[in-house]
């Protein structure tokens, strides 16, 4: 513990130190000053004693031998003696060391004063010496130097010995001999008068009756100091302990304390501008507290906002969804039904719209998702190719009917499988497809996915770089800073030609943070844009074998495939990928030649890409018959808008053909191109038949890595890109066996409720009395709980389609409860926003009844697709979501897992 001392009392302390010192350093002064004063008075007597003796001497008959310490002195002569010397004037402390008077001479037998001995009588004892002070006899020496200079005719002479401290203080003490010349009658010098006594020191003067003065000065003197440093260190505490106390009220939030700041001194003054402090922390704490008074108020206020904003667009979701589940839910069943052209295309133009407000939707709840900070980043493994044949397929219609090639590339340096969230990264692409398609009335649309490295503290970072380019009206300078803004377009007029709420790019952005990347923009007004995204590329591991791949590119490798298309970008993705795939690629610019020019064009071709997409069928079957005349195969590329007459472009006679929907994809290609290779080759006019090695001459270059399409001719720059980029593997999906392809055009608009091509097989077999339907491979009694008549009755019509009979429907969730003690169900479709019972509160209830001997799987079914509805129907014990409007694909993903054995009792998968 460390020791802590007041600086009262160490001020206290030092205080009395520094006075203890100045009294004893004055004391000491004092005393040394008297010791002088005390030498120089004892030098004084003795030399008084010396004329006072010569004088009593004088006065008396003595003979010239006594005089000269021959001999004794008689006694009436040394009584005299005595007596006048005692009545001399001295200092008690003089007097008190004693005084001792005797006389000497040279013997005058010897010659020669210097060498000759002294006469001394005894001396006369004046004042008795205490023994304590009582010094030894003095040093011969010391009175012979004495005695000789009195006889060379000093008057008087006084000893001078050395001043030493430690002399002071030791118990060897020294005699002060003193000396005059005795006279005889004649003036003549005989004899020597010697007065001596022991030298003053300062251990004399240390005795109680001399040190009473300065002691008792010391102590008046240090008294009221030390009285008045207690006084002065008890203020101090005092106040200090008042500034530590209003420190912890401080601390303690109590500022009302104040303190007693009521003299004068630094302290008081210090007092006094803590008071002040305190007070204007009082004031700003009033302040403090009215302001979170507010801000809580506020933040109430805000709370209750944003639930009732959740709310309403619960609400708003749910009721717009439910009109909106019956409006495409009944065009994919029109879809079915053999319309005729103009009924079909008014059922399309119902459609489209239906999927615009429904797109219209997704845009305001995801921006309040957002918004909101509850939109939630998912980390899974993505497949590219999966990623972009999926935004292709959802544009492919709605560019072909406008007359505009899409196109899409990867680049064969990315990994199959990147980690990422598949949805959000898709939902970004079909933002900026769907507004190239919007902004774009002829011409082409380029999809690129490949990998840049940008640097960073760290150094270089990998990244995922997806770019969107068009030759569309492009965007003015002063429009690109604020494009990416909520609710701000390039085209603000109140007769603008383009629709949109102005939220896709503000989401897209907001979107890119999320996953940690930026988007932008290069755009120059009437030629075109190009909006690009990046993304840290986070490589995820792939385990999936691809041996059947990897023996289709062993099956084309080295052959001679000829290719045409109107279009050059869609020729170099063509291209590029059969140089990736080793075959020996050759463009054929031209197939409006004379037949006899192209049948030599096409002499070696082991097989013929033709794009047909500006061609009608008389004049695309006159080529492909051309082409299997020379025995090649043929590969027929479509745009959706002439899928219909798909049939009517086939060659006569022809079985290694295969026709593809634009845009082709990698994978499809692929398996196409082998399973043509593998194929028997049926040369006509009795040429030779079966497979021959290429005779083509060595492969070209490759192409740039990057596709250079329409946007080529102008010069951009990218703030984005790296110019270094790598070539990149197209995209792959699956197609149906054997080339047939028998999506519809609700199928081909890419929304979720279209008719896929598995559904409709299961449509076909379910409308063919002796075919098996989805409902036998699937049997299972259902039970579908809503609320809306018209969503009932387009709910039992697709569920018929698949062939499920005799599907019971509860209006809300009570009936649902009621109906389930009744009746064993296998499935029940539980809508959530429901009047009496919704569907969470019916499907707990369905849980906790313990009656019921198996327990049903439940698949939430709703419009209300904000964030947590996943949640609260996974904790009410339900096993898959829908949200409207389904579809019959819907239907046919989820009824299969849930008929699993234990499905019902399996939480589902967020």
């Amino acid at each position: 513990m460390k020791l802590k001392i007041s600086i009262a009392k160490r001020f206290m302390a030092l205080g009395v130190l520094v006075m203890f010192i100045g009294v004893f350093v004055t004391a000491a002064a004092f005393i040394w000053q008297e010791f002088l004063i005390l030498r120089m008075s004892q030098r004084s007597y003795l030399g008084s004693i010396v004329r006072a003796s010569q004088y009593e001497l004088s006065t008396q008959e003595l003979t010239p031998e006594m005089l000269s310490g021959a001999s004794n002195l008689h006694s009436e002569a040394v009584v005299h003696l005595q007596m006048r010397l005692q009545v001399v004037d001295v200092p008690s402390m003089i007097q008190e060391l004693g005084l001792r008077v005797e006389i000497a001479g040279p013997q005058t037998k010897t010659t020669g004063l210097a060498n000759s001995a002294i006469n001394k009588m005894p001396y006369v004892v004046i004042h008795d010496t205490a023994l304590a002070k009582l010094p030894l006899e003095p040093d011969p020496d010391d009175v012979h130097n004495v005695v000789y200079r009195v006889m060379a005719g000093s008057s008087v002479v006084i000893g001078e010995p050395p001043l030493s401290f430690k002399a002071s203080f030791s118990d060897n003490t020294e005699w002060l001999i003193s000396g005059g010349p005795l006279l005889d009658r004649e003036g003549k010098i005989v004899g020597v008068l010697l007065a001596r006594q022991p030298m003053v020191q300062i251990r004399h003067l240390l005795t109680a009756p001399r040190l009473m003065v300065p002691l008792l000065g010391c102590m008046v003197g240090m008294l009221p100091a030390v009285l008045g440093f207690f006084l002065l260190g008890r203020s101090i505490t005092s106040k200090t302990k008042a500034l530590m106390q209003g420190f912890q009220a401080l601390r303690m939030g109590n500022l009302n304390h104040r303190m007693p700041a009521k003299g004068f001194d630094d302290l008081d003054h210090l007092q006094e501008s803590f008071n002040a402090a305190l007070t204007h922390f009082q004031s700003e704490d009033l302040k403090r507290q009215q302001t979170l008074s507010d801000y809580i108020a506020a933040k109430k206020q805000a709370e209750t906002a944003v639930a009732a904003k959740g709310d309403f667009l619960a609400n708003m979701s749910h009721e717009i969804r439910t009109p909106m589940n019956g409006i495409i839910g009944t065009t994919s069943l029109l879809f079915e039904m053999g319309l005729d052209p103009e009924q079909e295309e008014l059922v399309r133009m119902i459609r489209g719209s239906g999927e615009s407000l429904l797109h219209l939707i997704n845009d305001i709840l995801d921006f309040s998702k957002i918004e909101s900070a509850k939109m939630e980043i998912e980390d899974v493994p993505v497949e590219m190719e999966k990623l972009i044949a999926e935004v292709a397929d959802v544009f492919s219609y709605r560019a072909a009917e406008k007359g505009v090639e899409l196109n899409f590339h990867v680049d064969a340096a990315l990994p199959r499988l990147f980690r990422g969230d598949f949805q959000r990264v898709k939902q970004v692409l079909v933002n900026l497809v769907g507004n190239a398609i919007k902004f774009t009335e002829k011409g082409e649309i380029l999809i690129l996915a490949r990998q840049v490295s940008r640097k960073s503290k760290e150094g270089d970072i990998a990244h995922l770089h997806f770019s969107v380019r068009d030759t569309g009206i492009g965007i003015a300078p002063d429009k690109l800073s604020g494009l990416f803004q909520a609710f701000v377009q390039a085209d603000t007029s109140t007769t603008r030609k383009y629709g949109g709420t102005g939220l896709g790019l503000a989401i897209s952005k907001k979107l890119c943070r999320l996953m940690g990347g930026e988007i932008s923009v290069v755009s120059e007004e009437g030629r075109g844009s190009d909006f690009f995204f990046e993304l840290p590329l986070r490589i995820s591991p792939d385990v999936e074998g691809r041996e059947e791949e990897l023996a289709w590119i062993d099956t084309i490798k080295d052959r001679r495939i000829v290719y045409h298309s109107p279009y050059s970008t869609t020729q170099q993705i063509i291209q590029q990928t059969l140089h990736q795939w080793g075959a020996a690629g050759i463009a054929q610019p031209k197939v409006n030649l004379p037949l006899g020019e192209l049948a030599r064009d096409l002499e070696d071709a082991t097989i013929f890409i033709f794009d047909a997409s500006d061609h009608l069928p008389e004049a695309s079957r006159q080529i492909t018959q051309v082409a299997s005349s020379k025995g090649a195969a043929v590969i027929l590329l479509l745009p959706y808008t002439l899928w219909k007459l798909r049939d009517q472009y086939a060659p006569s006679e022809n079985n290694r053909f295969v026709k593809l929907a634009k845009p082709a994809k990698r994978r499809d290609l692929l398996r196409s191109l082998a399973e043509l290779i593998r194929m028997p080759r049926n040369v006509p006019n009795n040429q030779t038949s079966g497979l021959r090695p290429s005779t083509s001459p060595m492969l070209q270059p490759m192409l740039q890595p990057m596709l250079q399409p329409m946007m080529a001719e102008r010069p951009v720059s990218h703030p984005m890109t790296n110019p270094q980029a790598v070539a990149v593997e197209p995209q792959s999906t699956a197609i149906e066996d054997k080339g047939q392809f028998t999506q519809n055009r609700a199928g081909a608009a890419g929304h979720d409720a279209h008719i896929s091509q598995s559904t409709n097989r299961a449509i076909a077999a379910a409308a063919n009395a002796n075919g098996d339907s989805f409902a036998k491979s699937h049997p299972a009694r259902i039970l579908l709980v809503e609320d809306q008549p018209l969503n009932q009755k387009i709910a039992v019509m697709l569920l018929q389609r698949l062939g499920y009979t005799g599907i019971d429907v509860a209006n809300n969730g009570q009936e649902a409860v009621e109906m389930m003690m009744t009746g064993g169900y296998d499935l029940i479709f539980m809508d959530l926003q429901m009047p009496v019972m919704g569907g969470i509160d019916a499907a707990k209830g369905i849980r906790g009844n313990f009656n019921l001997r198996n327990q049903p799987a439940i698949i939430a079914m709703t419009g209300h697709a904000l964030t947590g509805v996943k949640e609260e129907c996974k904790e009410a014990g339900m096993n898959a979501f829908l949200t409207k409007p389904v579809s019959l694909d819907d239907f046919r993903r989820t009824i299969p897992a849930c008929l699993e054995k234990g499905a019902a009792m399996r939480p589902m998968t967020l």
